[in-house]
C-alpha cells in the first residue's frame, strides 16, 4: 500500500470519525469500506475482468459468515434492513461507475458488468442462503463448510505453485496479459478470512457475542486498519 493510499484512508477515517451521530457514522463506515475494498483491489490488479468480482465475492462471503454465526435473535430483518440496504445501494453505486464514461473514471481498472448481470447473481445467493438458514441439517452443516471454504482459499492463494496455475489459467481463458510476475492478488483475504475464522470459531465454542449485520461488516471490512492492522477480536472491537 503507497504512501498516498494510506494518506487517503487516514483523511476518509478522520471526517467519518467526526460524525457525532453513531446510526450514521456505523453506516458511512460500512459504505466506505465496502467502496475501499473495491477500489484497492482495482489498484492491484491482476486479471482486469474479474477484479471486480472479487471484492464482491468477499462481501458475499463475509454476509454469509455473520448469517451462519448470528444467534436467531440477531438476524430478524427488522433490525438488519438498513445495513443490508447501505451494502447494496453501494455495490449499486459502485455497479453505474461503468455508465460514467468510455473510461471509469473513478474504477478504471476494474471490469464492471452490467447490473443486469450482478443483481440476479445476488438474488440468487441470497435466496440460497435464505433457504440453508431454514433448513436446519444444512444450516448446521454449512458453518464447517464455509470453515473449510476459507482455508481452502488461503491454501490455493497462499501457495505460489497453485496460485501460478489459477492466474495462468484465468488469464489464458479471459484473454488478459500476465502481470505481477504471474500471480493471482486478492486484495485483503487474508484480514478478511482471520477474522472471519475468529468468529466461525468462537460460534462453534458458544462465545460469540451477538453482533447486527451492520456491526459484523464493520468488524470484518473496517478499512482503517488496513494498511497496518491489528486483526483484533469482535468483542473488542
Amino acid at each position: 500500500m503507497s504512501i498516498l493510499e494510506v494518506f487517503i484512508l487516514a483523511l476518509v477515517s478522520l471526517i467519518i470519525g467526526s460524525i457525532s451521530h453513531p446510526k450514521i457514522r456505523s453506516h458511512l463506515l460500512l459504505a466506505a469500506s465496502i467502496v475501499v475494498v473495491y477500489w484497492l483491489q482495482s489498484r492491484t490488479t491482476t486479471i482486469y475482468n474479474i477484479t471486480f468480482w472479487l471484492p464482491t465475492v468477499t462481501i458475499i462471503i463475509v454476509t454469509v459468515s455473520w448469517a451462519l454465526t448470528a444467534p436467531p435473535q440477531i438476524r430478524p430483518l427488522r433490525d438488519n434492513w438498513p445495513g443490508i440496504l447501505t451494502t447494496i445501494l453501494t455495490i449499486f453505486a459502485i455497479n453505474i461507475t461503468r455508465y460514467s464514461g468510455e473510461i471509469n473514471l473513478f474504477f478504471p481498472n476494474i471490469a464492471i458488468p452490467r447490473p443486469i448481470v450482478v443483481f440476479p447473481a445476488l438474488a440468487i445467493i441470497s435466496l440460497a442462503l435464505v433457504i440453508t438458514l431454514r433448513i436446519p441439517t444444512l444450516k448446521q452443516a454449512a458453518l464447517p463448510v464455509l470453515l473449510l471454504l476459507i482455508l481452502l482459499l488461503f491454501i490455493v492463494i497462499k501457495t505460489p505453485l497453485l496460485n501460478s496455475y489459477i492466474y495462468t489459467t484465468i488469464s489464458e481463458y479471459t484473454g488478459n496479459p500476465p502481470k505481477n510476475n504471474g500471480f493471482f492478488v486478492w486484495l485483503g483475504l487474508s484480514y478478511f478470512g482471520f477474522r472471519m475464522i475468529h468468529t466461525i470459531r468462537d460460534r462453534q465454542n458458544g462465545l460469540l457475542p451477538p453482533v447486527t449485520f451492520t456491526e459484523y461488516m464493520n468488524y470484518t471490512n473496517f478499512f482503517p486498519s488496513f494498511a497496518a492492522g491489528p486483526i483484533d477480536r469482535v468483542e473488542r472491537f
